[in-house]
């Protein structure tokens, strides 16, 4: 469409991905995903989030250490590191179980809660804010991110991140 120009893409995927078509389709596809997106959207920034995969590493269960969740989760990295694309893993959030739950549906509790969107919002406005800092959006290496309660749910974290980005040089 001639009509559409974002100024900011984000891309999160990987949850629905079947494992039979195996990794190296898995890296092919987010190579050709997102060396596409570059050509149709050349003047918009793209940000790429880590897929969810719920766990509970005090349980033992870590579908980002190996299999199928750990390949799509290097598959989006990698490719985030060839076209210069920030990265920024959840990780750290699917893996502790007060970030999801919410709803009585099974499906409905396997989604991130308002804490878990919460560290989505603070790992992308991160990755964002350290990409826009070095002046271009390109991949780089983001440290964890720091327990912070905003007490509103999506929302704070939403303004939060706002106010953040806000903040010279980057309104």
């Amino acid at each position: 469409r001639s009509d559409f120009h974002p100024q900011l893409v984000v891309i999160q995927l990987g949850e629905h991905e079947e494992s039979q078509e195996g990794a190296a389709f898995m890296q092919e596809s987010c190579d050709k995903l997102l060396g596409s997106l570059r050509d149709v959207v050349p003047e918009a920034d793209v940000l790429c989030s880590g897929v969810w995969l719920p766990g509970d590493t005090n349980g033992g269960h870590d579908g980002y250490a190996a299999g199928w969740g750990a390949d799509i989760e290097n598959a989006m990295r990698t490719s985030c590191l060839k076209y210069g694309i920030p990265f920024a893993s959840v990780r750290e959030f699917a893996l502790d179980p007060s970030c999801r739950g919410s709803g009585t549906n099974a499906g409905v509790k396997w989604h991130p809660n308002d804490k878990g969107m919460e560290g989505y919002a603070r790992v992308l406005f991160a990755a964002y804010k350290r990409a826009k800092a070095f002046g271009k959006m390109s991949s780089l290496a983001l440290p964890e991110a720091q327990e912070v309660n905003l007490g509103g749910g999506i929302g704070a974290a939403y303004r939060l991140g706002v106010e953040r980005l806000r903040q010279p040089p980057y309104d």
